[in-house]
């Protein structure tokens, strides 16, 4: 049970008080509509409306101290300065506390939305769907516990992230059990609450690459951001600087690990061991975005994200709304985006998503957690769904199911006709 590994990451918490984070997610089954006066609050409806349809999958947390050091993955007792007999007696029986935790979540495809692409990356990756529904940990009971971990509302942990704007919705979902605010000042405002200090490479990336085009930071980090050229992703940046996975890609677990690797690596080798404190509390896409865009500049940003994501163009609705066409999106990167060129704060689509793996990560590889329920899934209520009954948010908050049938923003449940399911199974 969950509960049995709180205490464990409590203990955990205590000693090392720098968090990396990473979560797994169906993807993107909405788009918003409306009028937006900023690329911000564009991509924040976006974050809203699929994290208030939607259920998180994974959460992978790996823990580190502030010199950026994980646990170590055995007991070394030459390094303890005190050594009763006992400890030689009862050695053998010490379990060292892992780094890394999966956290998987309930998910049943019968009753829960996913997109199709993403299921079908976790099926590659041997997800075990029946454990999934009969073992996935209760998100509110996850969110009660987290609330007292110690690891939320506390100046003295650090929260490391990448591309962090769903990594935070999904958890906030777990945090409050309620739909995420309306609008984005509030969203970030209860961020602030529950992580007083974060940090997204992914936006200290971009801060890095604006420095290089000031001249204002040294060779080496000019030389590491200039070998990367366009590229942004999580793996792109562990390949430069020389970081080293641990795990499958696209599990909440390695990528929660990777994105602390690379953090520490960015801060010793990029920003000369110190990361300026005015970067704390940004999240990609959601902050520092630029001001209030026009309506032609708004169509100019969501149609580029169009051709970055691969979607086949967006349409113009009436009164300068926008909404996505026969969007499709590709499956090669991890869930969180990391393959959009530079400059583009882009709204995550559902590209590769997330394997299963109850596994803590040590130093020197994956340590079992002892049971399963420590992973979880979703669906596109009908994932042949026509793009005009894709779900989408409106100017007034509500959601529209496409073809004037609305629907709650927080549905839980999609109930497809006979027919479309047992195409569906038969796609299965």
């Amino acid at each position: 049970m969950v509960s049995n590994t709180f205490p464990t990451c409590r203990l955990g918490n205590s000693c090392e008080r720098d968090l990396s984070d990473d979560t797994e997610f169906p993807g993107v089954v909405a788009r918003p509509i409306g009028d937006f006066n900023s690329k911000a609050s564009y991509h924040y409806q976006t974050v809203r409306c699929n994290v208030d349809l939607l259920k998180i999958i994974q959460l992978g947390v790996t823990l580190f101290n502030v010199q950026g050091d994980v646990p170590p993955s055995h007991l070394d007792t030459s390094n303890l300065r005190y050594k009763p007999k006992s400890l030689q007696r009862h050695a053998s029986n010490i379990v060292v506390c892992p780094c890394t935790w999966s956290f998987n979540f309930n998910f049943a495809l019968e009753e829960d939305m996913y997109n199709e692409e993403s299921i079908q990356m976790l099926k590659k990756s041997g997800a075990d769907f029946e454990k999934h529904r009969e073992q996935g940990i209760d998100p509110k009971e996850f969110g009660s516990l987290l609330t007292t971990s110690g690891m939320v509302i506390s100046e003295d942990v650090n929260w490391i992230s990448f591309h962090s704007g769903y990594d935070f919705a999904y958890m906030l979902k777990m945090l409050t059990s309620k739909p995420l605010p309306e609008d984005e000042e509030a969203y970030r405002k209860l961020v602030k609450m529950f992580f007083p200090k974060l940090l997204d490479v992914k936006y200290l990336w971009r801060h890095a690459n604006n420095l290089v085009r000031r001249g204002v930071i040294g060779s080496t980090a000019t030389n590491i951001l200039n070998n990367l050229g366009t590229k942004s992703g999580l793996q792109d940046l562990a390949d430069e600087l020389g970081c080293q996975r641990v795990g499958n890609s696209h599990t909440a677990g390695s990528d929660a690990w990777l994105t602390g690797v690379v953090f520490w690596e960015m801060k010793k080798k990029i920003f000369d061991g110190t990361v300026p404190e005015e970067m704390s509390g940004h999240m990609w896409g959601l902050t520092g975005v630029g001001p209030p865009a026009s309506a032609t500049a708004q169509a100019a940003v969501i149609a580029a994200q169009g051709a970055s994501q691969g979607l086949s163009g967006f349409q113009q609705g009436v009164n300068n709304t926008f909404y996505p066409g026969n969007a499709r999106h590709g499956v090669d990167g991890p869930s969180t985006p990391t393959n959009h060129p530079a400059g583009l704060a882009n709204t995550p689509g559902p590209t590769g998503m997330m394997t299963p793996g109850a596994y803590g990560y040590g130093n020197n590889g994956m340590v079992p957690s002892g049971h399963y329920g420590d992973i979880g899934l979703s669906r596109l209520g009908n994932p042949l769904m026509a793009p005009s009954m894709t779900p989408r948010v409106n100017s007034d908050g509500g959601v529209d199911g496409g073809g004037g049938q609305k629907v709650k923003r927080n549905q839980r449940r999609h109930k497809s006709k006979a027919k479309s399911e047992s195409k569906f199974e038969s796609k299965l």
